[in-house]
């Protein structure tokens, strides 16, 4: 029974994965917020830092009160 079940599952998930292979690619924009930001190890760090990126690439860095 346990087995029948684990098999049941597995196959939901890999029907799951299956089907998102095929879906198209969205856009995302992520904001990190709150961090601080080392642009050099000589350079005093940015406090309660902003790092916005879209689609994996950075797009801004700056204060909170800058982004």
């Amino acid at each position: 029974m346990t087995v029948t079940w684990l098999r049941a599952a597995l196959f939901c998930f890999l029907l799951g994965e299956a089907a998102s292979l095929g879906a198209p690619a969205r856009a995302e924009t992520l904001a990190l917020v709150g961090g601080r930001v080392y642009a050099s190890p000589e350079a005093t760090p940015l406090t309660d830092a902003v790092v916005v990126t879209t689609d994996g690439v950075i797009t801004a860095i700056g204060s909170r009160s800058e982004v």
